[in-house]
This record gives structure tokens, C-alpha cells and sequence, in this order.
């Protein structure tokens, strides 16, 4: 559950800063909440924020640094939601096809398994597989997506950009222009779920990831790895 924003700064200047957060609760309401930072100090600040989140609502905190003389950064937005709002039945989801895998201990599959210490590897062992490397997804039913959440492997993160793709026709069409581009994302170097909400809400069966770039760590930028897939939305009704 959310409850406010941890905010870390390191000020090098001789001057006062102030750390706006705004935001507009589910009722409408607006509210703005301020960090004071003095000269040439570092610190943290927990900031509480007085707004509930239920079901798939999301919350927009925007953030702006503010001089003395009143001259802004430009703004950021934060986007918060509940972590488990949302989350899809993967029950009768399954692998539809991949680039490659590691036959023994980094099959596709693993990525629908529930168990982020198993992993979906490229092959390696033998002819390594080189970027980009992809899966294809067969949902099993038209769903309403709007976040994909994506786990690094746990040891080491090895995948950086990612382009998720959608269709409702099949899971291996004969002409490729037949998947419809949902977003392009890069992902961090960290261990926890990474969700990322779609700029639209889509509705597709078969979904394919393309991971285009290596996350840049350790000696290996050639295979792709990834723990746990799981997207957020909701059924379609009367298919």
C-alpha cells in the first residue's frame, strides 16, 4: 500500500532549494507538499502523501525543484499505483515460441512459473544466441492490459531494452507487420518487479516480447535473461 515518497538530495550550492510534490487525490482534491533544503546539505525526507489507491487507480505526484528567486526545474512526473492491482491469471498462459533457450536449466517457460530463482536463459552453453532475442505469448483469451511487470534474473541483470508487441490472430503470424507495437521500455539494473504502464490500454491474446538491448553489466552483453512476466488489466467480457 502507498503512503508517501522517500526524497533523498544532495544540495552543493549555497542557497536554499525546495522540493515541490503535487498531486490531486481520488476526490479531487490538490495538494502540495514542500521539502526545504539548505546550503550544502544531503539528508532524506519521508514525505506522506493523503491519498488511497484501490483496485488499478493510480496516483500522479509531480515534482519540481524551486530556487530562492522562485526559477523551476522542469517537472517530473511519479506515477504510483497499487502493486497487486490488477495482476492477471497466468494459469492457462503459456510459452507459444522463443528465439532460443538453454534446454537443462533456462527454458521459456520459466518465466510464467512463479518462481523468480528460475529463469528463462538464451543459449550459451553452445552457437550463442546474439541479440535481439524474443518470446511469444499465448494468453489463451483477448485481455485488457495496461502494465507489464518484468524480473531481472536475481544474479545478475542482463537485459535492458524491450519492446512489447500484441495480436489477436495468431501467436505466429506469416507476415510480421501483423503485431501492433505496444511500448518500448528499457529496464533497470535491479532485482524487484519492474512495472511499466502502457501509454494505451490494449486488448490482444498473443503477445510478443523483443528484448533489443543487454543491460550493459558483467562480461556478457550477448544472451537475455528474465525471472517472472506478468501482466495487469483485466478479462474481456463475452468472447
Amino acid at each position: 500500500d502507498f503512503s508517501g515518497i522517500n526524497v533523498t538530495w544532495e544540495n552543493n550550492y549555497n542557497e536554499n532549494f525546495y522540493i515541490e510534490l503535487a498531486y490531486t487525490d481520488l476526490n479531487g482534491n490538490n495538494y502540495k507538499e514542500e521539502v526545504v533544503v539548505g546550503p550544502y546539505t544531503s539528508g532524506k525526507q519521508f514525505v506522506k502523501i493523503g491519498a488511497t489507491m484501490t483496485g488499478s487507480q493510480s496516483l500522479d505526484v509531480f515534482a519540481t525543484i524551486v530556487d530562492a528567486n522562485g526559477n523551476e526545474s522542469e517537472q517530473k512526473v511519479l506515477k504510483f499505483y497499487k502493486k497487486e492491482a490488477g495482476k492477471l491469471d497466468r494459469s492457462k498462459w503459456k510459452v507459444a515460441s522463443y528465439s532460443s533457450q538453454e534446454d537443462s536449466d533456462g527454458v521459456a517457460a520459466n518465466i510464467l512459473d512463479g518462481n523468480s530463482e528460475t529463469i528463462w536463459h538464451t543459449r550459451w552453453r553452445s552457437n550463442k544466441a546474439q541479440y535481439p532475442h524474443w518470446v511469444v505469448l499465448d494468453l489463451g483469451a483477448k485481455k485488457h492490459v495496461e502494465k507489464i511487470g518484468l524480473q531481472q534474473r536475481q544474479s545478475t541483470a542482463m537485459v535492458k531494452g524491450v519492446s512489447l508487441y500484441g495480436n489477436n490472430v495468431t501467436s505466429a503470424p506469416a507476415d510480421e507487420s501483423m503485431w501492433t507495437l505496444c511500448y518500448e521500455f528499457d529496464m533497470a539494473n535491479v532485482k524487484a518487479e519492474q512495472i511499466f504502464e502502457l501509454p494505451d490500454a490494449v486488448e490482444f491474446r498473443y503477445f510478443k516480447l523483443i528484448f533489443t538491448s543487454p543491460a550493459g553489466v558483467g562480461a556478457d552483453n550477448a544472451c537475455a535473461a528474465v525471472a517472472e512476466l506478468n501482466f495487469y488489466g483485466s478479462d474481456v467480457a463475452d468472447q
